[in-house]
């Protein structure tokens, strides 16, 4: 392994994620990993990684980055406006494009405007050593050339607030009134929400005589949203306990899990009813619109001339 890229300034959090975990829940550990598995598996794809490499994930800014290293680099997720400092020239970073970082070269760090995290793939892949450097595996794809998306996948996570949701399993211990409110209402995301969850502030969603929020510990999913004996839902994410003991009124689709980890404090969002079967179309046609998005956007390749690295660009003429 050698190091790659070395971080010099603060992000309130910036860590290295996989894809999310899976079988361990029953022994207490997290499903874990990427927050929005949509661009994380468009960053790796734009820079030819496997979907389950690691990529820097970045929640409200995007801290100054050092390449160590010659590397390709792809950025998806929340957005900044982001310049790669090349002895003394920006160079402005595009989203959802590959791009050719040298050894030396900055991204000068900056505020996510639209989403909340951003998602760094580096070309063979990033593993954490200590707090502010990553090394990489060695890296075979400094030859794929330069990849892009397209718009409409670029764009999935961020932006829309309007989530669809299922019915949850204990749905029959809310008032009809809330019920109606679930799903005809805006809600508002709390500045407490993390990784774990989303906090969301509107109306109280009351339960029925009898009932009052709590029930026996039983498991817990990303896209579960558990209400409080208060009458406040909490959709839960990546991070999440295994287990809780809260009365869960909806359960969102999973593809739009990705939207709802992009939403930032202060937002507003409301519900919609899907069926079952249209959740696990839309998530089959998500998954599908992930392994077709990438498409060469230019044939390159990297020279070496009197030592110093070129990137050049090929087109073929007629």
């Amino acid at each position: 392994m050698a190091e790659v890229i070395r971080i010099a300034g603060k992000s309130p959090l910036c860590i290295a994620v996989g894809n999310n975990r899976h079988g361990m829940e029953r022994m207490g550990v997290p499903t874990g990993g990427c927050a929005d598995f949509v661009s994380h598996a468009l960053a790796n794809r734009l820079v030819g990684n496997a979907t389950e490499q690691m990529t820097l994930e970045m929640t409200l800014i995007v801290p100054k980055i050092t390449f160590a290293d010659d590397a390709l680099f792809a950025l998806c997720g929340g957005t900044a406006e982001l310049f790669l400092m090349r002895d003394g020239e920006k160079i402005p970073v595009e989203y959802g494009k590959t791009q050719l970082a040298r050894c030396g070269d900055v991204i000068c760090g900056g505020a996510i405007t639209r989403g909340l995290r951003a998602y760094l793939a580096i070309d063979g892949g990033i593993v954490g050593v200590g707090d502010l450097s990553y090394d990489r595996e060695l890296s075979t794809n400094m030859k794929a050339g330069i990849k892009c998306v397209s718009k409409e996948i670029l764009s999935y996570s961020c932006g829309k607030k309007e989530l669809c949701a299922l019915e949850g399993i204990h749905t029959e211990q809310f008032s009809e009134s809330a019920r109606e409110l679930f799903f005809g209402s805006e809600f508002t995301v709390s500045t407490k929400s993390d990784r774990m969850g989303l906090r969301l502030e509107g109306a109280k969603l009351v339960y029925k005589d009898g009932f009052d929020g709590n029930i026996i510990s039983e498991a817990v999913v990303p896209g579960d949203i558990q209400v409080t004996p208060d009458g406040d839902p909490i959709l839960m994410l990546c991070d999440c306990q295994p287990t809780g003991g809260y009365a869960k009124i909806a359960h969102i689709a999973s593809c739009d899990i990705p939207r709802a980890a992009q939403l930032r404090p202060g937002e507003r969002i409301h519900f919609s009813r899907i069926a079952a079967d249209e959740a696990i179309d839309r998530l089959s046609n998500l998954q599908h619109m992930i392994e077709t998005a990438v498409e060469n956007a230019e044939r390159s390749m990297v020279i070496v001339v009197n030592g110093q690295r070129y990137e050049v660009g090929i087109r073929e003429l007629i």
